[in-house]
């Protein structure tokens, strides 16, 4: 998936990179990472945002992504920022 498609798709669905990054059960930065190209999404990632685009997303779906998506964070300190962020600067990003 490409930085181009994948914003241009994130916006085809409406959400905000916070709201596709909890989708996914990542960090917010973790999206941004993707979309700016620095990372990339894994395959299990890929698999989540495809069942998204097609609407497939289950409980169990979203469930077993989160964990295997947690499994791959690359910085997991991303997630206390924005928790901390969410927490203390409600609506700031």
């Amino acid at each position: 998936m490409s930085v181009p498609s994948l914003r241009k798709l994130r916006h085809r669905l409406g959400l905000s990179q916070r709201d596709l990054a909890r989708r996914l059960g990542v960090a917010r930065a973790t999206v941004t990472r993707w979309e700016n190209g620095t990372r990339h999404p894994s395959k299990v990632a890929k698999l989540a945002i495809q069942s998204i685009v097609e609407g497939k997303e289950s409980r169990s779906w979203q469930r077993l992504a989160a964990a295997a998506l947690n499994e791959l964070w690359d910085n997991p300190e991303d997630a206390v920022y924005d928790a901390w962020q969410e927490f203390y600067h409600p609506g700031a990003r």
